[in-house]
């Protein structure tokens, strides 16, 4: 996460001042689109967390942070072993389900959080979390220097920092609170909520060189595994245009195929990030108003 190159307002950036209870609502353009698109964004996210996890066992990533539901405890452990990778617990809460699937279905259960990896980097990331050290949290989790920085001084900053936007901030200077971006996809990052993400870590820009390396290394990983197959799919919902946007609490997110509301960071005044596309799906709507096109032009 980035250097800031300006700061917000105080009266933009106070985010204690009140907090939504966390949701997530879709609301999808065509039954043809949910119906071709639903399953398979489970099946994204399924790759983008599986993605992560082969990345720390090759040692590209040196550790990760999971939340694990106390049901999937003992499978996932057997599979940490195998790999020699150690779970060391942060915190146990009963809470709504941290992977939200494409229907937004958030079952409450017990979960815990944990720090995941070889023993030594588990056990840096585990001592960087109990000190609330968020530079070297991000380090321990292989996020490149500059994004690093950029996450310590967004969080000293405020204490629930807003990230897409500054990081939108850092890479184009806004028009009316309104950030137009061309940018490479594999730094696409705005579909995190849905568990669809190339990289793990939001870049300090969206045309950080750093980042995009990583993001690549990553895609090599899964281009050669059992699911490039669904890795594909990542890989063509990443280069649709997307409207990402926030005001007062409430992040909306306009897809080709969807429309999403969820929490975000509160603001007093709307903030908009335009991310341009390459491509645009079949199942997408018609619409003279960004995100949507009028032509529909099928991905490749």
């Amino acid at each position: 996460m980035p250097i800031f190159q300006r700061k917000a307002q105080a009266s933009e950036t106070r985010s204690d001042a009140y907090q939504l209870p966390p949701f997530l609502r879709t609301l999808w353009v065509s039954n043809a689109a949910r119906a071709v698109w639903l399953p398979r964004l489970e099946k994204i996210r399924a790759v983008s967390q599986q993605l992560e996890f082969d990345a720390v066992v090759a040692g590209i990533l040196p550790a990760m942070l999971r939340w694990i539901a106390t049901e999937e405890f003992e499978s996932t452990s057997a599979v940490c072993s195998q790999h020699n990778l150690k779970i060391l617990p942060l915190s146990i809460e009963r809470r709504t389900s941290p992977q939200i699937s494409a229907m937004g279905h958030t079952p409450v259960g017990i979960y815990m959080y944990a720090a995941i990896g070889k023993k030594k980097p588990a056990k840096l990331l585990a001592r960087a979390w109990e000190k609330s050290h968020h530079k070297e949290i991000s380090l321990r989790l292989g996020c490149p220097e500059c994004c690093s920085r950029f996450y310590a001084e967004a969080h000293h900053d405020s204490s629930n920092p807003e990230l897409l936007w500054l990081a939108a901030n850092n890479t184009a200077t806004p028009a009316s609170s309104i950030v137009e971006l061309q940018a490479p996809p594999e730094l696409n990052v705005f579909w995190r909520q849905m568990g669809a993400s190339l990289l793990p870590h939001i870049p300090c820009n969206y045309s950080c060189g750093e980042s995009l390396s990583l993001a690549r290394r990553l895609a090599d990983i899964a281009m050669q595994s059992t699911y490039a197959d669904d890795f594909s799919l990542l890989q063509e919902v990443l280069r649709w245009p997307v409207e990402w946007s926030t005001l007062h609490g409430i992040a909306e997110m306009k897809t080709p195929v969807f429309k999403m509301c969820t929490n975000a960071t509160p603001a007093a005044s709307k903030r908009v990030v335009r991310w341009h596309g390459e491509s645009y799906p079949t199942e997408g709507a018609k619409g003279i108003a960004f995100p949507y096109r009028q032509q529909l032009n099928p991905a490749a």
